[in-house]
C-alpha cells in the first residue's frame, strides 16, 4: 500500500507539473500573439500617417506648380480620407493610441461603447510593451465580457500621480460559467498580474452583478529624485 500511495503521488506530482508547463508555455504564446497585434497596430498608424504625409506632398507640388485645380481636388479627398477617420490620438504613448483605436473598431462590430480618459506621465521606466499589453488585455477581456449584454459599455480611466499609473476600467457584464472564464480570458490576467508584480504594483477585479471592474497600479518611476532633479 505503501509503495501504490508512493506512486500515486509521483503521479499526481509529474501531472501538477505538466500542467504547469503547458499553462507557461500557452501565457508565453499568448505574449509573442499580442505583442505581434500591437506591433501591426503601430505599423498601421505609421502608413496611415505616412499616407497623408504624401497627400499633402503632392498638394504642396501641385500649387508649386500653379494647377491650382488639381491641387483643390488632391485636398478635398485628403479632408475625406482624414474626417473619415476617428481621431487616434487619445493619448502620447503612440502604442496605446494604436491598441485602442484597434479595439474600438473591434467593439463598434458589437455595438459596444468605449469611452476613455487617459493622461500619461511625459517619461517613465516602463518597458516599451508592458503597459500597452496591460490596456491590450484588459479592453480585450472586456469586449469579451460584454458583447452580448444589453446596452454593452466599457469605461477605461488612466491617470498618474508622483509615483504610479492606475489603470480603472469597468464594463458590463454578459455571466458566463467557470469553463467560458478559464482560456484566453485567464491567460490574459495572468499577463496582467504578471506585469503589476514586475513594477511593485497591485490589481484587483471585482465581478458584480452587471458589472466587471479592473483596478491596477503600477510604479513608473525607479528612483524619484532623477525625475524631481531634471524638473528643477
Amino acid at each position: 500500500f505503501i509503495i501504490i500511495a508512493l506512486i500515486i503521488k509521483k503521479l499526481f506530482l509529474h501531472q501538477k507539473l505538466q500542467y504547469q508547463i503547458n499553462l507557461i508555455n500557452e501565457v508565453n504564446a499568448l505574449k509573442q500573439r499580442q505583442k505581434k497585434n500591437i506591433e501591426l497596430s503601430i505599423a498601421n498608424d505609421n502608413l496611415e500617417l505616412e499616407k497623408k504625409i504624401n497627400q499633402l506632398n503632392t498638394v504642396l507640388h501641385l500649387l508649386k506648380n500653379n494647377n491650382f485645380e488639381d491641387a483643390k481636388n488632391s485636398f478635398n479627398d485628403l479632408y475625406v480620407d482624414i474626417n473619415s477617420k476617428e481621431n487616434i490620438n487619445y493619448c502620447n504613448n503612440s502604442y496605446i493610441n494604436a491598441i485602442l483605436y484597434n479595439k474600438k473598431s473591434l467593439a463598434k462590430q458589437f455595438n459596444i461603447t468605449i469611452n476613455h480618459n487617459i493622461k500619461l506621465p511625459e517619461k517613465d521606466d516602463l518597458d516599451i510593451i508592458d503597459l500597452p499589453t496591460i490596456v491590450f488585455n484588459i479592453l480585450d477581456n472586456a469586449i469579451e465580457a460584454c458583447k452580448y449584454t444589453y446596452c454593452p459599455q466599457i469605461y477605461l480611466n488612466i491617470k498618474y500621480n508622483d509615483r504610479y499609473i492606475s489603470i480603472y476600467q469597468k464594463n458590463t457584464n454578459d455571466k458566463k460559467n467557470d469553463e467560458e472564464i478559464r482560456g484566453l480570458h485567464g491567460y490574459g490576467l495572468t499577463i496582467i498580474e504578471e506585469i503589476v508584480k514586475k513594477y511593485d504594483g497591485t490589481c484587483h477585479w471585482q465581478d458584480f452583478e452587471n458589472y466587471y471592474e479592473s483596478i491596477i497600479m503600477i510604479k513608473y518611476k525607479k528612483e524619484d529624485f532623477s525625475y524631481e532633479f531634471s524638473n528643477n
